[in-house]
C-alpha cells in the first residue's frame, strides 16, 4: 500500500540539482499547512535581494512575511553576509545545553544592559513556541520556589496566535 507521499503510479525520478522537481518528479518536501493530494507545486527560489525573492521564472516576489518572520532585513545585506562569512569562518554553531561561546555570551551581556534592573539573565530560543513554552514552565518553577506550587494555572486568549505548536 502506497503512502499518501507515494501516491502516483508514475516512476519517480530523484531529484537533483540538474534534475528538479516538476509535475513528473514532485518534490518530497511536505510544505508546512499543506494538504499533501491538493498542494500545487510551489513557486522555486533561487535568490534574494532586499525584501524581495527571485523566483525561477524570472519573477520578484515581496517576502512580506519575512519568511516567517526570520528576515527582516531582507536578503543579502551586505552588512549582515560579511558578519555570517566571518562568523561562520570561526563558528557556526554551538549549542547552549552545557556549553558556551563568546558571541552567545556578548549578546547576553549587552541584553542585559538595556533591559530594567532585575532582569539579568538571558534565555535564548530557537522560535517563538519554545520560547512560549519555556516562559510558562519558569513561571511555573518561580512559583514552586517562592513557596505557592498551586499557582500553576495559565491565562491564553481564545483564538489568539501563541505560535505554531
Amino acid at each position: 500500500m502506497n503512502s499518501p507521499a507515494q501516491s502516483s503510479s508514475q516512476p519517480r525520478v530523484p531529484s537533483s540539482p540538474r534534475n528538479p522537481s516538476s509535475p513528473r518528479n514532485p518534490s518530497p518536501i511536505w510544505p508546512p499547512y499543506a494538504h499533501l493530494k491538493s498542494q500545487r507545486p510551489a513557486p522555486r527560489v533561487v535568490g534574494g535581494e532586499g525584501p524581495y525573492f527571485h523566483l525561477e521564472s524570472g519573477e520578484w516576489l515581496l517576502d512580506a512575511t519575512c519568511s516567517w518572520w526570520c528576515m527582516i532585513h531582507g536578503y543579502r545585506h551586505p552588512r549582515l553576509v560579511h558578519a555570517i562569512q566571518r562568523q561562520a569562518d570561526e563558528l557556526c554553531h554551538v549549542m547552549l545545553g552545557g556549553l558556551t561561546h563568546d558571541p552567545a555570551d556578548r549578546l547576553a551581556r549587552e541584553l542585559v544592559r538595556v533591559t530594567p534592573d532585575g532582569l539579568n539573565h538571558v534565555f535564548y530560543s530557537d522560535s517563538g513556541s519554545v520560547g512560549m513554552e519555556v516562559a510558562m514552565k519558569m513561571a511555573v518553577q518561580y512559583h514552586r520556589l517562592c513557596g505557592k506550587p498551586d499557582k500553576h494555572r495559565m491565562l491564553s486568549l481564545m483564538k489568539a496566535y501563541h505560535g505554531d505548536t
